[in-house]
């Protein structure tokens, strides 16, 4: 029975929004070359600055890669294979013989897009805030401007999503709101990278400047006095207060409405990619190292109960992540959301409860999610197989 929400939202968009489709190309360094050659500088509380255009220490990536091509044909989709980012990465399109000539049927348009994966930088700023919003985090923090620029300057764990030579989110007038409120950026026209998601681990106990974020986790976590989650409540709890013993990162991101399903776990394979490259930093002060062995995972996000009880979660590799938590708080956030569901090729109208969430993932259990996710998206119609080299 499949669900559909009513206008855009973000959860709809993870499970990958036609017409766009495409491939994505890695604007940075493979960290297994960095690891041999000693850097030049030491990162800072993660906030080394690395040379411009895919560079680091002299190693440059030049890889471009093709979206989905814009036909005016009619017809069904023209499918193509699609070179996906990281090394040995691949994603193909399903196509028979005869799809080209199916193609002059329909009238439908393809757009033409080239994704790129950058690290993170602080001209990108207004793109982060914008996207930040749609954030379960944003409505009650309080420390936003330090965290966006934490987000941007920290260059060794993180990587934004870019869409080359479009325009930027928010720079069309009224185009943040939309944005920012779920919509569909326009990815056709304009000059310079659009970025148009970001994906970072932070953790919790190395930026003070940030401090009012962990307080607000803990004072979420606090409130819930449900009797099933008391004691994942209290464990959380203990988690996030132990700064000398755990390392908690917090898993956060966000990307627009039609970004391509398939480059999903390629975005969080990279990041979770950036964490063991910054561990392996020789030259790296100990005092500040020690933050990047994380033993788990924090996830805050928000979820709809249905009637039987199931769980739709908002983002689409938060339910993998899920499914390895070792414990999870939930309470009704007083909000509502309409759903469309498919019986028998109708589509009726159902309404369901929002809940937001906080679980935790142990690090070492974040392999097995991002293979399900893998798996998940190969399984997707026009998607035949996702792989990411290291």
């Amino acid at each position: 029975m499949a669900k559909q929400g009513e206008g855009p939202s973000e959860g709809e968009s993870s499970q990958g929004s036609a017409p766009l489709e495409g491939g994505i190309a890695d604007g940075t360094t493979p960290h297994g070359e960095v690891r041999e050659k000693k850097k030049n500088g030491k990162l800072k509380n993660g906030k080394g600055k690395h040379p411009s255009g895919g560079r680091r220490n002299g190693v440059e990536r030049s890889e471009s890669l093709k979206g989905v091509k814009k036909s005016g044909a009619k017809g069904g989709r023209k499918r193509k294979v699609m070179k996906q980012l990281k090394r040995k990465g691949q994603v193909k399109e399903r196509g028979g013989s005869g799809s080209e000539e199916d193609s002059e049927g329909s009238g439908e348009d393809l757009l033409e897009v080239d994704f790129e994966m950058i690290d993170p930088s602080d001209k990108y700023k207004d793109n982060v805030r914008i996207l930040l919003r749609s954030t379960e985090l944003y409505p009650n923090l309080k420390c936003t401007e330090e965290l966006v620029s934490i987000i941007c300057d920290q260059q060794n764990i993180g990587k934004f999503l870019c869409v080359a030579s479009g325009q930027r989110v928010g720079e069309k007038e009224g185009a943040s709101e939309n944005v920012a409120a779920g919509g569909e950026a326009d990815l056709s026209s304009g000059d310079g990278n659009n970025v148009v998601g970001f994906l970072t681990i932070i953790n919790l106990n190395q930026y003070a400047e940030i401090a009012a974020l962990k307080e607000l986790l803990l004072q979420k976590v606090k409130k819930v006095n449900a009797p099933d989650y008391v004691e994942s409540a209290k464990r959380i709890t203990s988690l996030l207060l132990t700064s000398e013993t755990k390392n908690v990162g917090l898993l956060l991101g966000h990307r627009i409405l039609n970004t391509p399903i398939s480059l999903v776990p390629l975005i969080h394979k990279n990041v979770i990619e950036d964490v063991y490259w910054s561990q392996g930093i020789e030259d790296l002060d100990e005092s500040e190292k020690k933050f990047y062995f994380f033993d788990f995972l924090l996830i805050y996000t928000k979820v709809y109960h249905t009637a039987e009880g199931e769980l739709i979660f908002a983002n689409y590799e938060e339910e993998h992540f899920f499914q390895h938590k070792t414990d999870h708080v939930m309470w009704n956030n007083n909000n509502v959301k309409k759903f469309y569901e498919a019986v028998e090729q109708k589509n009726r109208e159902v309404t369901y409860k929002e809940f937001a969430t906080v679980f935790v993932v142990p690090f070492g259990q974040v392999g097995a999610a991002l293979k399900q996710m893998e798996s998940g998206v190969s399984g997707v119609s026009g998607v035949s197989s996702v792989s990411g080299g290291g």
